[in-house]
């Protein structure tokens, strides 16, 4: 998958050695100082580009008919007859370029434009220029145009393993892993030799890979715009919160996501910070995040621990040494960093994350490090279903009198199918049998008189010459129609389930654990609801139905949607006395308008919620 040796020249004449073997003295150019040289591109406003042809349409539509060509030919030949003893400019194969595109539009002749081509191929090899990359000839023709960009080419030199001084060789696969990365919406390359770089010999020593490449989020003739700010207010129960947030997608050049958020509620405050490397053409990918909340304080209790969770507090306190339990505390502080695998099929990471935690009288602060495997289909095919499996296991470092010691697993399946996967088969377009062909063997049926009308077999009369139907031929434009507006939406409903297992130590603090109810958890019940234990058993089913839509439609997908949550946890016993074992379920219905999801859950225990969210992972 290595190949340098495209670039490589032979020095002298080739000789055979006695075991018969040929040799090839050889030179292969090293990498250059500056292994990567992008140019910068982004699409052309829509706008410009039909003044830009319409422009141009005007000036031709002036000169009619044979004056026309005449005009194109005669600018064409001005650039390419060569002049006696004339200097060629360093912009005349721009001038030829243009020239050409003009003659083309007005339909000069082959030849003329044969000879052209060869004019501009010379030109080229006379200035010591390569040959145009399909992103001038984009330029030429109005679509693309040129802008300054933020990737360093450093950044890509590194993805590519192109290390100056070393052998250029060329890795297909790190290429194609950049292809497929988020930092390039399109990109080509070519490898070249650099100019003026020669040895001794006379051969050039350098080569360069010239890369043109249109960054995400250029549009309208404008450079990318990776930073963002993104400032929000929420009013939810009387009470105003705001948060404000900093996004940088290309953060240096070197393709890091930086995020900043501050976020400030009803007597709590909070800074974090995470910066994502992908670590393009590297084995690892590096994540590292922090936070800070200036004034720790004490959540409420969730209100699911039941008649257990009500004794132990009473317990706990009628005894003076221990305090009542009054809900997980609000970490103060915490720092995380982790490693992902880039190559492998199945994702493998590993971290190390502390916070610091401000307890009645004291500080605790868990170190943990985790584990994680994360398989999926990465070549997802259309009509089958899709099975993401993680599992993540954490360990405590009890390294300090503060540090406690504790141990979680966690286990998720996501099961994605669609909802109806012969739906191929059930509106596949009737065959006639061979058998029947035979009952019909003095009569002529010719294939392309046969049509398929939309209509069952029983409705269907063969004649000698074409196939009629019950309905007449507007009734049947509207069933075919119909039949197919309703096929799509019914291929893209699609059916998601999903399974979630939790276990933890004894140990376990109960800032650690997850609480059950809530979004993500069971709907219909408030956050945290059905409280905590060692262990839990997580399920959801839901159904999704979308609604038909034209082929050509640009607005937001709508979908209807039908789920069931339902969870069951285990019991705690702790120095307040313990909670015992809970279940909860819920089911109910949604809508999704794109990213967005409105969910309406009715609770076993009675009563309704609703929930919006996110959807994005449907």
């Amino acid at each position: 998958e290595r190949n340098g040796y495209v670039l490589a020249q032979v020095r002298t004449k080739a000789h055979v050695s006695d075991g018969g073997e040929l040799i090839l003295d050889t030179v292969e150019p090293r990498v250059s100082a500056n292994p990567v040289l992008i140019e910068f591109f982004s699409p052309q406003a829509a706008a410009e580009h039909e003044q830009r042809v319409d422009a141009v349409g005007k000036s031709m539509g002036k000169q009619r008919g044979l004056l026309r060509v005449i005009f194109a030919e005669l600018g064409l030949l001005k650039h390419i007859v060569p002049v006696p003893l004339a200097r060629i400019k360093e912009d005349a194969p721009n001038h030829i370029q243009e020239a050409l595109l003009r003659a083309r539009r007005a339909g000069v002749r082959a030849s003329t434009l044969q000879a052209a081509e060869a004019r501009l191929a010379a030109v080229r090899r006379a200035l010591d220029i390569s040959s145009p990359m399909p992103f001038d000839h984009a330029v030429a023709e109005g679509v693309l145009v040129r802008v300054d960009g933020a990737t360093r080419s450093q950044t890509v030199a590194s993805a590519l393993g192109l290390t100056p001084g070393a052998p250029f060789r060329f890795d297909v696969r790190s290429y194609q892993r950049l292809l497929a990365s988020d930092m390039f919406e399109s990109a080509t390359a070519r490898a070249s030799l650099v100019r003026g770089a020669r040895g001794s010999d006379g051969v050039r020593k350098a080569a360069q890979l010239h890369m043109q490449v249109v960054e995400r989020g250029a549009s309208d003739g404008r450079a990318a715009r990776s930073r963002k700010l993104e400032p929000a207010l929420t009013l939810c129960r009387g009470q105003l919160s705001g948060e404000v947030k900093l996004l940088d997608t290309n953060w240096r050049g070197a393709n890091q996501h930086l995020s900043l958020e501050a976020r400030r509620a009803a007597g709590s405050e909070e800074i974090s910070l995470r910066l994502v490397d992908p670590c393009v053409g590297r084995p690892l990918a590096k994540e590292v995040g922090a936070f800070w909340r200036p004034s720790g304080s004490i959540a409420t209790s969730t209100a699911g621990a039941g008649a257990g969770a009500g004794a132990g507090a009473a317990a706990g306190a009628a005894r003076p040494d221990v305090p009542p339990d009054n809900g997980e505390m609000t970490p103060r502080a915490g720092a995380s960093c982790t490693f992902r695998s880039n190559y492998l099929a199945s994702s493998y990471s590993a971290g190390v994350r502390a916070k610091l935690v401000p307890l009645r009288g004291r500080e605790e602060m868990p170190i943990t490090t985790s584990a994680s495997v994360q398989r999926s289909l990465l070549r997802r095919k259309t009509g089958r279903p899709m099975i993401d499996f993680e599992s993540t296991v954490t360990k405590s470092l009890p390294i300090a009198a503060n540090c406690p010691d504790f141990w979680q697993a966690h286990c998720q399946c996501v099961l994605r199918s669609p909802l109806f996967p012969a739906i191929k088969k059930v509106f596949r377009k009737p065959r006639i049998p061979v058998r029947d062909l035979r009952d019909v063997a003095t009569r002529t049926l010719h294939p392309r008189n046969v049509e398929c009308t939309g209509v069952t077999s029983a409705s269907i009369t063969f004649t000698d010459h074409e196939v009629t139907g019950a309905y007449p031929p507007r009734a049947e434009g509207l069933l075919a129609l119909s039949l197919a507006t309703a096929r799509s939406a019914l291929r893209s409903s699609r059916c998601v389930a999903r399974t979630r297992m939790l276990l933890s130590s004894a140990q376990t603090p109960a800032y650690e654990a997850e609480a059950l109810g809530g979004e993500g958890s069971v709907r219909g019940y408030e956050a945290g609801e059905l409280g905590t234990g060692r262990g839990a058993v997580l399920g959801s089913v839901e159904l999704i139905f979308s609604a038909p839509t034209q082929a050509n439609a640009s607005s937001l997908p709508v979908a209807l949607a039908l789920f069931a949550d339902g969870a069951l946890r285990t019991g705690r016993a702790d120095a307040r006395g313990g909670v015992g074992a809970c279940a909860g379920g819920a089911a109910g219905y949604g809508v999704r308008y794109g990213p967005v999801r409105v969910d309406v859950a009715y609770a076993a225990k009675g009563g309704h919620k609703v929930h919006i969210g996110l959807a994005l992972d449907d």
